[in-house]
């Protein structure tokens, strides 16, 4: 049996390698996280801990006092679930529980989550709510530790979107069994001026003042988790800083130029035998391991039929 030339043995192996390469794109897709209630309202994800999220029913009445407020709001996150019972606002709509809060999560269990799981991807919001840190604080973390941990989360969100807006709530205190009131002082006082720092333009961050007022003794019922009366005092303590983001999003895309239709359309399309290298979109970091992957499949099929071509032509 004659041999086949081994460049046409690697065209080969490279052709079969392209066709495996949509499946391995494929594979990569992200799939959209559920949404409860969908809507095309300003999309607010809650990021957090069991005090966000188990059962987390400060929630409802932040986002009752939002709708009722003439907000138009789709909360949205990877956890569906409604632990927090039935809940309406004026207009008798029911609450939407979505959320991304995870019970005894820390901040960078939160950022490799995000990471990891492509939970920006999969749930697109425009604000994000975050309260971080209480199992840090619980874990004997200091206030600089958590700090430069939410600049890491904040970091992650601009990559996503260099628009997003981000409000931070202080973590309320604790009991002193916890051995972790000074760190928390230092960081509710700290958090200020860490916003104004990290703030910009495009992408503002603003913070909520969760730990004024807010006792252990009464607002929680184990010291860390809140009461019905620690949960009110949460809402209302979100809701002012949550609306005034809120609004800030619409000024700004209100503001926000729309681009010229007919300019555009009255330029000619260049033809594809014209484009530059300039004018390819840059490939993005998947596109890399697709290709990287590309490269590999054709390596191993070459070989591979390289060792068989000699197998058939031996005596």
């Amino acid at each position: 049996m004659t041999a086949l030339p081994a460049r046409r043995l690697l065209g080969l192996g490279v052709a079969l390698a392209l066709a495996l390469a949509p499946v391995s794109a494929a594979v990569a897709a992200v799939t959209p996280a559920p949404d409860t209630y969908p809507n095309d309202g300003t999309r607010v994800m809650f990021v957090g801990d069991s005090i966000t999220g188990s059962p987390g029913c400060w929630r409802p009445q932040v986002w009752a006092d939002l709708t009722n407020a003439a907000h138009n709001v789709n909360m949205v996150g990877i956890r569906t679930a409604n632990e927090c019972g039935d809940f309406t606002n004026d207009a008798g709509d029911p609450w939407d529980p979505d959320n991304t809060g995870i019970g005894g999560i820390t901040t960078t269990r939160m950022w490799i989550k995000l990471e990891r799981d492509s939970v920006l991807e999969a749930t697109d919001p425009d604000v994000i709510v975050m309260l971080l840190g209480t199992n840090d604080l619980f874990g004997g973390a200091t206030s600089a530790t958590i700090l430069t941990q939410y600049s890491a989360l904040l970091t992650l969100f601009r990559d996503y979107d260099p628009s997003i807006s981000v409000v931070v709530g202080t973590p309320p205190p604790m009991s002193e069994a916890c051995g972790c009131a000074q760190a928390q002082t230092e960081l509710a006082a700290a958090l200020p001026s860490w916003a104004k720092a990290a703030s910009t333009a495009a992408s503002p961050v603003t913070v909520a003042d969760l730990s004024t007022g807010f006792v252990p003794a009464t607002d929680t019922g184990d010291g860390i988790h809140p009461n019905d009366a620690g949960n009110a005092k949460l809402a209302t303590a979100w809701t002012p800083v949550i609306s005034a983001a809120l609004d800030a999003k619409v000024i700004a895309a209100q503001s926000t130029p729309e681009p010229d239709v007919t300019a555009t359309a009255s330029q000619p399309s260049p033809s594809p035998s014209s484009s530059s290298a300039e004018d390819a979109p840059a490939p993005t970091t998947r596109s890399w391991v697709v290709l990287a992957l590309v490269g590999l499949v054709a390596v191993a099929v070459t070989i591979v039929m390289t060792r068989a071509n000699k197998r058939y032509t031996q005596p």
